[in-house]
């Protein structure tokens, strides 16, 4: 597996955890998200990770579906959700979902300016959505505020950026 698919990959989880801990201040959650709801969502994006495997996109789709009605600030949920919904040819779908996992994204990175995470990971939505130009602005912008940072470094040193624009397992998901 490519170093940047596992890093995209553990970066998306490790937002997902940051996003069920938040409470920010742009977009309040419209009612608090109960235990029992996160561990349910929880089990059916393992679930619908399972469907993908075996490649039944509509059932992953569904089961993603429901995780984003019960926890709808996990960025991961909606980004699968959009990865389901394009490999079953509903592009509008898929780019409704994108674009509500950038937006969450985006929040995330204003909630705590000190993590690229969020960055890094709205990068590759922008390459999901078909806008290149986004994501090199994002990564202009890392390298701006972040410039002594080594996640910035290795991402620059690595040409990440490059080789997420040409990577087929990304081409496969972008609309």
């Amino acid at each position: 597996m490519k170093k940047w698919k596992v890093a995209l990959g553990l970066t998306l989880v490790g937002l997902a955890l940051v996003a069920a801990g938040c409470k920010g201040k742009e977009k309040a959650k419209p009612k608090e998200v109960s235990v029992a709801a996160r561990a349910e969502a929880a089990q059916n994006f393992s679930e619908a990770e399972f469907a993908t495997q075996i490649r039944d996109h509509a059932r992953a789709e569904g089961l993603l579906a429901h995780a984003v009605e019960l926890d709808p600030d996990v960025p991961n949920y909606w980004l699968q959700l959009g990865a389901s919904r394009k490999k079953q040819g509903n592009v509008e779908g898929a780019r409704k979902a994108y674009e509500h996992t950038r937006e969450l994204l985006h929040q995330l990175y204003e909630q705590d300016k000190k993590s690229v995470a969020p960055l890094f990971a709205e990068m590759e939505i922008c390459v999901l959505l078909g806008k290149p130009n986004d994501a090199k602005r994002l990564f202009d912008q890392a390298l701006k505020e972040h410039p002594d940072d080594p996640e910035v470094k290795n991402f620059v040193n690595n040409k990440t950026l490059d080789a997420m624009l040409v990577a087929p397992s990304l081409k496969e998901m972008a609309l």
